[in-house]
């Protein structure tokens, strides 16, 4: 019969089957078993990932040392502390003694707990890639301690006392433990972690096959849109400061057309037109946020894209094309529908997204939402990813698609001049809608925050010019990419304080079209105004400029003639047109361009033609009737209003058509919203949207 053990045996050791060493060579061994376990089931992933070998070798070796280091340290504070404290019980050891060891396991367990903090909070521990630990490794580093813990407790009776049998059957149930638990948490970090994700929507894309058909190969088609990108701020529109010359390059290369209008001065009605050039009041893509009174939203609608409408990407689709998308905006998302007509829709806009699909997180009574909330910052930076990272994809992207079977339609979208703006210069300084009220409230307030704005504003095009260049070198670098066309334009601009009026001033009904920066909110030309460049294969026109007035209502039909794709789909009805027969064309003076579908308050329309522009707004049933050629910065209304009832007839006409604006509640509205409509909340208010 096995003896029992005596109050001797806690004496704190280092050697012998209860010292210190082996339990920190078991936390060791369990946690090596843990990486491997991780290294096997990454390197089934390496063929999808976009890493070299050599990289992967670089990262799994890393791996392998972090996992056993940190699982040392885990192993002898767990150690430590288990036997002070049998050792504390028995009178074994010195209060002195106690009081150290103690602090020791305290010091080691405190530093982990640091570190972890900091994982959490997307700030990974000695860099990126499979070599970092993130959240999921010190999770299962938790298990393995407490694996280690258990078998130290058991050193002072039963341990000692059990057959070498059992100690062996006990050691194997710890390591079955160990690789289940390890695998679990592998899968949840594949669930959790953005790179994983991107990885896997790109290893779905079809490569490696050579295209069938004998007749010539039709265009590759990138589709490159920067969002909240004003035309005045970039060289070649202009600017007198050099902070794109990326875009100038392309410029140089292509066709600038110089009267590019947006059909509406925010992102999802925008773009709404952009892929079915129809105009937001007839697909639908809008929301209408009203702020009576500070804290009091009211969203009378917020819909998505209309289902019953071809979209680009399906009518490319239909035509044999390939179509991936890289979105980045939550406004162009799933959630609104436009993933609709792609192949592949990379939709990394939403990183809490990642996240939803999980059943504990979409079941509100659960009560995880901070958490899941929490675990999403890992995953991506918030509330967008910036240009490196979409370079990242971009790069893993190109190499599948140079192998791609037939010619592909890829949309690349950055966010970066959108609020919040970064600077980008290694300061990690952040400028939002807060911040600008904070200035505007202090002295010189306005001056001061046109300034600032300003600023950040440029720094965040000089960096995403910098990604513009990155992306067209690579497929300029490219025999396989070569032969692409690129459209290159933004969804809307950025007012810089130029309406800004105080609050007191402001009429009612007209709180935020005076309230000086954003978008959304207005139709004057500092939204409206957006780049539009068209660069063909080959380098025709290179240089050309045109004056012929162009919107995101003609890019559809464009880049469907550019691809030699007809629909004979009822459904598809453009109101833009095909820009290809209007190159070296000098006319069109004429041609009305409307814009429509703001966010917040009461509904403004625009209607241009020419140089003559009138602005209608609801709030206060008022017209400004602007001139152009006199007055580029809309600053006059015109007083001579006869000589503008050509345009009132066509804008009356316009208003008469316009079907009434939907009265659906945005969902949740009227009762408990969901953890889903919670989640979007907080990231339209981490994007400005929503104040």
């Amino acid at each position: 019969m096995p003896s029992r053990a005596t109050a001797g045996d806690a004496v704190v050791r280092w050697r012998g089957p209860g010292g210190i060493a082996r339990h920190v060579g078991i936390g060791v061994l369990l946690t090596a078993a843990a990486a491997l376990t991780e290294i096997v089931l990454t390197v089934s992933l390496m063929p999808f990932a976009g890493r070299t070998g050599g990289r992967y070798a670089v990262d799994l070796g890393r791996t392998v040392v972090l996992y056993a280091g940190i699982g040392a340290l885990y192993g002898t504070a767990s150690a430590l502390a288990f036997t002070l404290i049998a050792g504390s019980r028995r009178g074994s050891l010195s209060p002195s003694m106690v009081g150290r060891g103690y602090a020791v396991a305290v010091g080691l367990w405190g530093y982990l707990a640091a570190v972890a903090v900091r994982t959490v909070h997307g700030e990974m521990f000695l860099g990126r890639g499979a070599g970092s630990p993130g959240l999921w490794f010190h999770a299962s580093a938790v298990v393995l301690a407490t694996t280690v813990a258990y078998i130290v407790a058991q050193r002072h009776a039963s341990v000692v006392a059990m057959t070498e049998r059992k100690q062996r059957s006990l050691a194997a149930a710890a390591a079955g433990v160990t690789v289940v638990a390890s695998i679990g948490l592998f899968a949840l970090r594949e669930t959790l972690d953005l790179d994983s994700f991107v990885a896997r929507e790109i290893a779905a894309i079809p490569a490696n096959a050579a295209q069938t058909t004998d007749e010539p190969a039709a265009a590759n088609l990138l589709l490159l849109t920067v969002d909240t990108l004003r035309a005045d701020r970039i060289g070649t529109y202009g600017y007198d400061h050099a902070i794109t010359p990326a875009i100038d390059h392309l410029a140089s290369e292509g066709i600038l057309f110089e009267r590019a209008i947006a059909q509406s001065s925010w992102t999802r009605p925008s773009f709404g037109t952009l892929f079915t050039s129809r105009y937001p009041s007839d697909h639908q893509a809008m929301w209408r946020v009203s702020h009576n009174a500070p804290g009091d939203r009211r969203s009378p609608y917020n819909r998505p894209l209309r289902a019953a409408l071809p979209t680009l990407a399906e009518m490319l689709d239909a035509g044999g094309y390939l179509t991936v998308a890289v979105n980045t905006n939550v406004q162009t998302s799933k959630t609104f529908g436009f993933d609709h007509g792609f192949d592949h829709f990379i939709d990394v806009s939403r990183p809490l997204s990642l996240l939803t699909n999980s059943v504990a997180c979409l079941l509100p009574w659960v009560g995880l939402s901070k958490l899941c909330g929490r675990f999403s910052s890992v995953s991506a930076d918030y509330p967008y990813i910036t240009g490196n990272r979409v370079l990242t994809i971009f790069a893993a992207l190109a190499d599948r698609l140079e192998r791609a079977p037939r010619p592909f339609f890829l949309w690349l979208h950055f966010m970066d001049p959108h609020v919040p703006y970064r600077a980008h210069d290694g300061s990690n300084a952040k400028l939002g809608y807060e911040d600008i009220e904070r200035l505007l409230a202090g002295e010189n307030g306005a001056r001061r925050a046109a300034e600032e704005v300003g600023r950040m504003y440029d720094a965040a095009i000089a960096f995403v010019d910098g990604c513009v260049g990155r992306v067209l070198a690579r497929v300029d670098g490219s025999a396989s990419l070569g032969a692409t066309a690129v459209l290159f334009t933004s969804d809307h601009g950025e007012e810089i304080l130029e309406r800004w009026r105080a609050a007191p001033s402001r009429p009612a009904g007209l709180e935020y079209y005076y309230r000086g920066y954003g978008h959304g909110h207005t139709m004057y030309n500092e939204l409206l105004r957006v780049p539009m460049i068209l660069r063909l294969p080959g380098r025709p026109y290179s240089g050309m400029r045109l004056a012929f007035p162009v919107g995101h209502i003609d890019v559809a039909p464009t880049l469907l003639a550019l691809a030699r794709v007809t629909s004979d789909n009822p459904r598809y009805q453009p109101e833009g047109i095909d820009l290809a027969p209007h190159l070296g064309a000098g006319g069109g003076e004429q041609r009305v361009m409307r814009s429509e579908a703001t966010i917040y308050g009461p509904e403004v329309k625009a209607l241009t033609v020419g140089q003559r522009k009138i602005i209608s707004r609801a709030a206060d049933d008022r017209r400004e009737r602007c001139d152009l050629a006199e007055d580029a910065a809309e600053r006059k209304d015109v007083e001579d209003a006869a000589s503008f009832a050509p345009l009132d007839r066509l804008l009356e006409g316009w208003l008469a058509s316009v079907p009434p604006e939907p009265d659906e509640k945005l969902p949740g509205e009227s009762g408990p919203p969901s953890l889903e409509d919670e989640q979007l909340r907080r990231q339209l208010e981490a994007l400005g949207y929503v104040q």
